[in-house]
């Protein structure tokens, strides 16, 4: 797969992320939608609001019933709450309990009420009065009411609310959000109002002045002596006025977002493009640089250009092993079926009579890391080595020692890295991404906890989701590797295209069977470079398909990776970084809403 191939792929994943976070699947076995709710206000003379609110709720599968929650401000309360059912016998509980009415109805199938119901549509009218709504003053009444609450699980399909008055005279009122209205008009003294489909979460709220003359007996509405409506009618325009400009504001910011997300596709065009070589071999016969195995693997390797991975410990040691500063004692074949009780444990023995200077800084330091772990004799017995890397302690210390090497050969990597990669491109792209991860981050977080006002607007909806993939983008252009948004300078891109080739032609039996290298010195080099280029395999088995038996077991680089390295050593390098990764694993004014009623329910 190509490079331009890669960033395609890339940029394209949070499109399909975005739509997958957004999709929830439901149990089909079992769930129920709202249908309808029909929604009568009764605004009487005395002050008191007669509330009727019928609602169909539609099940799919079996169910026991619904509860409806309704908030109780502190000078309100409600009277004379009845419930009635159609579609379904049952029977009903109220209670009191934090400022809320709380109604739970049981439904049954059966006269009985032994059976539970079962895929089927049922309306339940929850009928009372509802006292203290209204507010009286010198220079009017003020209404406001939330008709659909928040507190609802599942969407409603469809609102129809009638709001009747015994005289509609001079009366105005304001529907909000208005953008979820479909229709609002009198009929005769009756307020009539339909909605678009409301998800879970929306709400719907009625603000209305009525002239002061129409409650003659106003018992049971909040009287005040002072006059309020000018100052309702300011909250309103108030709440009219910061939803238009946070509706702007908020498609302002998603625009900016959007935009955002395209940055890292005009800093690859940019930066990443790779440069134009006169290099067209197909492939390579020959190690094509002479850096050590574990700069290759750092550089050359694939995956994030600079950074060593253990494929470069252990090609570091096979290359000790080649050039006899590591021996190897009592190895046998582990995959024959000889007792092993009657052999001496598989060991190391480190050869200390050459002079370290004269290799390589990262295997000078692998011979140093892994003698830490010999014995008095320095000796290394494999057995053991292999049963302390499933020991948590022994593990964490391996990792510390690995961790170390790693870095001092991504240092060394570093040394001359510029002549062969210019990771401008990429620092671009990590500012980019932690700027756009924070904003993100920050933007829905402060959604999720609804800190941010006029959260139902459709603008606010396309900002959240813009937010949401910017953060996606930022977080995959943090996770690809740096030669995405960086490039190759000339010589690194020539180099990086050897040894992908070379790389091509260790894999192709075809090709190393029609071009076998000349002696079994270049052998044991070809296995310590596809070890470090992670196709080790497929060079252990071109061996054994080409050289006599007895002559691979006189290679110390092949007997040592295939009967003792790779069974032994190896799988225990792998486990201690695993038995270490695992055990850390352990461890205001003028907005919206605010009005009276509304609440919410679900079903059980």
């Amino acid at each position: 797969m190509n490079k331009r191939t890669i960033v395609l792929i890339a940029l394209l994943l949070f499109v399909s992320l975005a739509i997958a976070s957004t999709s929830f699947a439901e149990d089909e076995d079992r769930s129920y939608y709202l249908d309808f709710a029909d929604i009568h206000i009764y605004v009487q003379e005395d002050g008191k609001l007669h509330i009727v609110e019928t609602i169909n709720y539609a099940f799919i599968g079996t169910w026991n019933g619904v509860t409806r929650d309704i908030p109780i401000k502190s000078d309100e309360r409600i009277e004379n709450l009845n419930v009635s059912i159609s579609g379904a016998y049952g029977k009903y509980e109220t209670w009191y309990s934090d400022g809320e009415e709380h109604i739970k109805v049981y439904l049954y199938s059966n006269p009985e009420k032994t059976r539970p119901i079962s895929n089927t549509h049922v309306n339940v009218t929850y009928e009372y009065d509802f006292i203290n709504i209204v507010n009286l003053y010198k220079d009017g009444a003020t209404l406001h009411y939330t008709l659909w609450g928040p507190g609802w699980d599942v969407s409603l399909y469809d609102l129809n609310a009638s709001i009747h008055l015994n005289n509609k005279n001079d009366v105005r009122y304001w529907l909000n959000p208005s953008k979820d209205v479909e229709s609002s008009n009198w009929n005769n003294n009756t307020l009539e109002a339909n909605t678009y489909i409301l998800p879970s979460g929306n709400l719907v709220e009625l603000r209305m002045i009525i002239p002061k003359d129409y409650f003659t007996n106003p018992t049971y509405a909040l009287k005040h002596n002072e006059e309020g409506v000018v100052a309702f009618e300011n909250l309103q325009n108030e709440y009219e006025f910061w939803s238009t400009f946070f509706e702007d504001f908020y498609y302002l910011l998603a625009f900016i977002a959007l935009i955002l997300c395209f940055i890292p596709l005009v800093i690859y065009f940019k930066y990443g493009r790779e440069p134009k070589i006169s290099y067209k071999g197909d492939y390579e016969r020959e190690v094509p640089t002479n850096d050590s195995p574990a700069i290759v693997n750092a550089l050359y390797k694939g995956g994030e250009i600079g950074s060593a991975d253990m494929d470069a410990f252990k090609a570091s040691i096979l290359s000790l092993v080649n050039k006899k500063y590591l021996k190897m004692e009592n190895f046998e074949n582990q995959d024959s079926n000889s007792d092993e009780e009657n052999h001496a444990n598989p060991t190391i023995v480190f050869n200390t009579d050459l002079n370290l200077s004269d290799l390589p800084s990262s295997e000078k330091s692998a011979f140093k890391t892994l003698k830490l772990f010999a014995d008095k004799n320095e000796k290394l017995d494999l057995e053991v080595f292999k049963n302390d890397m499933e020991n948590e302690t022994s593990a964490k210390k391996f990792r510390e020692y690995y961790d170390s090497w790693c870095k001092e050969v991504e240092n060394k990597a570093e040394e001359n890295i510029e002549r062969f990669f210019d990771s401008t491109g990429h620092s671009y792209a990590i500012l980019v991404a932690i700027v756009g991860l924070i904003l993100s981050g920050i933007i829905i977080l402060l959604a999720f906890f609804n800190w941010l006002p006029y959260s139902y607007s459709s603008s606010f909806i396309l900002f959240i989701s813009s937010m949401v993939i910017l953060g996606i983008v930022s977080i995959v252009s943090l996770a690809l590797p740096n030669h995405i948004f960086g490039r190759w300078t000339v010589e690194g891109r020539e180099n990086s295209k050897k040894w992908s080739n070379f790389k091509k032609y260790l894999k192709d039996f075809s090709l190393i069977k029609e071009y076998p290298p000349s002696s079994l010195t270049i052998w044991n080099q070809y296995l310590v470079y596809a070890t470090t280029l992670g196709v080790a395999k497929n060079v252990q088995k071109h061996m054994e398909k080409l050289i006599p038996r007895e002559t691979l077991d006189s290679m110390d680089s092949y007997y040592f990776y295939t009967y003792g390295g790779t069974y032994f050593l190896f799988s225990s390098f792998d486990s201690g970084v695993s038995t270490a990764n695992s055990s850390d694993s352990s461890g205001g004014s003028g907005g919206f809403g605010g009005g009276s009623g509304g609440g919410g329910g679900g079903a059980f």
